[in-house]
């Protein structure tokens, strides 16, 4: 017996080394050699933007950071933290599982940013003087509303006009139409400008009591716009909702969310609004927010894919909004008709 457990050389290398750990060589123990689930949970810890670099080493780790597992996962974490979201670059669930890869390509905020580092082309735009030589002077209208303005916006006007943070310069008064619609100008830079118009479904009184049973001013019995408010929405340029992305996102506000529905398809009914005019949605929370609604969510509930037009959703921190204001009003300008 003795003999034989000396001679069985590898039954005496498992007696001596159970694991087999000391039969791995440092020479041949590399990433390649790992198991590919293994590998492509090491890579999830990994940042996007280094998957996309790590791709150009060679032929093997092009072919484990394109894999589909690993890039759906990539997506499902990355979705929530978007601030942003629009009609180009919304998600499909179809191509969601088809190619996850290309689908974060195209939807990520964060290829928007660094597009041009991550692309060997050179950059094709002109320089900031040839673009101010041939830049065009803006101004359009602009219809805020939404039942955010009426909780955690409140306030959120009365800054953007007046506030020592706000991104855009007074101008003055524009005239309303049979009471209604009546508006403050705004500079959004040299070449830019629009009146915006706010539309509150609440009296300040009724506003106080934060119902959201009640059905609002700007409506009438048959669940339609006043004639008024009407001529306001055929004569605007762009539209922009307000929403609390914490209410949003609670699964107990099912009321507040019922009335965001409502409210947007009543404002986009084509009878009255026209199919090209742009809509933006401010997705607003506050710092001491707990949940909220992420801007692919937002965009979700409000079913905002099924709208003929184009939109964008971005979240807004009412303490901190400069920022994302001041971008949706720049897009709203590129993308009015």
């Amino acid at each position: 017996m003795r003999m034989q457990l000396t001679a069985s050389g590898g039954f005496a290398a498992h007696i001596a080394d159970p694991s087999g750990f000391n039969a791995w060589r440092s020479d041949d123990f590399t990433f390649d050699t790992l198991p590919r689930e293994l590998r492509i949970l090491i890579l999830s810890f990994l940042p996007p933007e280094d998957l996309f670099r790590l791709a150009a080493v060679n032929r093997n780790w092009y072919d484990i950071t394109n894999d589909p597992i690993l890039w759906r996962h990539v997506l499902m974490q990355e979705m929530p933290l978007w601030p942003t979201v629009t009609s180009a670059t919304f998600p499909n669930h179809h191509a969601l599982f088809k190619d996850p890869k290309a689908t974060y390509r195209r939807c990520s905020p964060l290829m928007g940013e660094h597009r041009a580092e991550l692309s060997l082309l050179p950059a094709s735009s002109p320089p900031p003087v040839v673009r101010h030589l041939f830049a065009r002077h803006r101004r359009f209208r602009v219809a805020v509303f939404g039942a955010g303005l009426e909780h955690i916006a409140h306030g959120l006007v009365t800054e953007i006009l007046w506030g020592a943070d706000s991104p855009f310069q007074v101008l003055g008064m524009s005239p309303g139409t049979d009471g209604v619609g009546g508006g403050v100008s705004l500079r959004v830079d040299a070449h830019t400008a629009f009146d915006m118009i706010t539309l509150y479904q609440k009296t300040a009184a009724e506003r106080a009591r934060q119902s959201d049973e009640d059905t609002g001013r700007l409506q009438n019995g048959r669940g339609e716009l006043r004639e008024s408010e009407r001529r306001v929405c055929e004569h605007v340029d762009a539209f922009v909702m307000v929403v609390d992305a914490a209410r949003l996102g609670d699964a107990a506000s099912a009321a507040h969310v019922r009335r965001c529905c409502d409210e947007l398809q009543l404002f986009m009914n084509p009878a009255w609004t026209r199919t090209c005019a742009p809509l933006v949605v401010w997705n607003c929370s506050s710092s001491a927010t707990p949940r909220r609604a992420s801007a692919v969510q937002a965009a979700e509930v409000l079913r905002l894919p099924s709208q003929p037009r184009v939109w964008r959703v971005e979240d807004v921190c009412v303490e901190n909004f400069a920022g994302p204001i001041s971008r949706t009003a720049r897009w709203l300008a590129r993308n009015i008709a």
